[in-house]
């Protein structure tokens, strides 16, 4: 898991904050690259997780998340460096 620290798990389109955005009011890019990360709540399960970015307020959000669950969502952040 490293490079990577969980940021939030929750339903689909439920508002929330990403380092300062809600990523459901904005289009997500697929950067086309794949990690794999555990289930924020049972980390004994890996997922997939697709890696994307946002661009805006003057700045460019990267995160890791997928569907965990029938409309649930795990995020995951870089960690810092």
């Amino acid at each position: 898991m490293s490079g990577w620290r969980y940021a939030h798990i929750g339903t689909e389109g439920q508002a929330f904050d990403l380092n300062g955005l809600n990523p459901w009011a904005y289009e997500w890019r697929s950067l086309e690259e794949n990690v794999t990360l555990p289930h924020p709540d049972y980390p004994s399960q890996f997922h997939a997780y697709r890696v994307w970015e946002i661009n805006a307020a003057n700045k460019v959000l990267r995160f890791a998340a997928t569907d965990v669950s029938n409309c649930v969502w795990a995020f995951y952040l870089p960690s810092p460096s």
